[in-house]
């Protein structure tokens, strides 16, 4: 999986990768489209947008974002641990996060779901979300989650925007 630590940077017409630690470059690449902060920027001449959205090769609008907010977890599920990487680097910062969704926004998602890892893992997450919600255009947050934390997160996480869940569950039997 992919969690936004390299990123595409324009300089003096050439593309160059950015490493996570740097800050997020001046510009993103995305569907083919150099992005300033405001999800303005010079389309590639192959690329047909007339109407400023994201759109699949069969022009379908895409307005659902998949975005994961750590690679970290809490459990040892059978299926992710068999796959199991060591961590990809640092996680997108909540800045980092905010800019994207906004951009995201201004290219027509209209629903962002967030997931991890398990994304009740991480500290900041309510204020992610607030900060998700903010964002010009975003109509609907979801989060998908193995439920160990909902006990004390799930009134916060409505509170601050989320309108859907999807809980996760190996088992019904607490003792596995």
């Amino acid at each position: 999986p992919v969690y936004g630590h390299d990123t595409v940077q324009e300089s003096d017409g050439d593309l160059t990768r950015q490493h996570a630690g740097e800050p997020l470059g001046e510009r993103i690449i995305v569907h083919g489209r150099v992005l300033d902060e405001d999800g303005r920027g010079v389309p590639d001449t192959t690329m047909h947008e007339p109407n400023g959205r994201l759109s699949d090769a069969q022009g379908r609008e895409i307005a659902y974002l998949r975005l994961s907010l750590t690679d970290r977890c809490n459990l040892r599920c059978s299926y992710c641990a068999a796959h199991a990487q060591a961590p990809s680097g640092a996680a997108l910062t909540r800045e980092e996060i905010r800019r994207l969704v906004t951009i995201f926004g201004r290219l027509g998602v209209r629903r962002v779901r967030l997931t991890g890892g398990e994304p009740t893992l991480r500290p900041d997450l309510l204020e992610v979300v607030r900060d998700v919600r903010a964002a010009p255009g975003i109509e609907e947050i979801a989060l998908t989650t193995n439920g160990f934390r909902l006990d004390e997160l799930a009134a916060p996480l409505r509170e601050a925007g989320v309108s859907r869940l999807n809980v996760s569950l190996d088992t019904l039997d607490g003792d596995r």
